[in-house]
């Protein structure tokens, strides 16, 4: 427990291979973490269909369909990069997630300025977990990558 504890943390020095290794699956742990938020999003989501399909026109666009989509394949894409960079970790998935995650951070407090509600809140400390969990990420796949390049 400690291990993870410590893999978690983005200012800890990784000692060796498997606290590297560890510490660059924190990566994947906050992919799946914000996969399971959109999850949730998406099942909360659900019940307002009805009234969100009644408001658009026949020749609007349906918007709600359209976000539940979205957030279906994004949660799909996060549970497939998650399972990669957990077998093979490297620092692309890492940088690449962190920065649309504290861009995400960015737009839901941008949102939130005017108030927000329970499920916003749960979301965006979800975010700030997970883009800690992408910053140790980072740091544990290039001590990883530092340690396995031939001399």
């Amino acid at each position: 427990m400690t291990n993870w504890i410590k893999a978690a943390n983005p200012l800890a020095t990784t000692v060796g291979v498997d606290e590297a290794r560890a510490a660059a699956r924190m990566s994947s742990v906050a992919l799946w973490l914000t996969a399971a938020k959109d999850v949730v999003l998406l099942v909360a989501l659900l019940g307002s269909i009805p009234q969100a399909s009644a408001a658009t026109t026949s020749t609007g666009s349906n918007v709600a369909t359209m976000t539940l989509a979205i957030l279906g394949v994004s949660a799909l894409v996060q549970i497939a990069a998650g399972l990669f960079q957990w077998v093979r970790p490297g620092t692309m998935i890492p940088i690449i997630a962190g920065m649309l995650t504290a861009y995400a951070l960015y737009e839901a407090g941008m949102k939130m300025a005017g108030g927000a509600s329970a499920l916003a809140v749960i979301s965006v400390v979800v975010m700030v977990l997970a883009l800690i969990l992408h910053i140790a990420g980072t740091r544990g796949a290039a001590a990883l990558e530092k340690t396995q390049k031939p001399a």
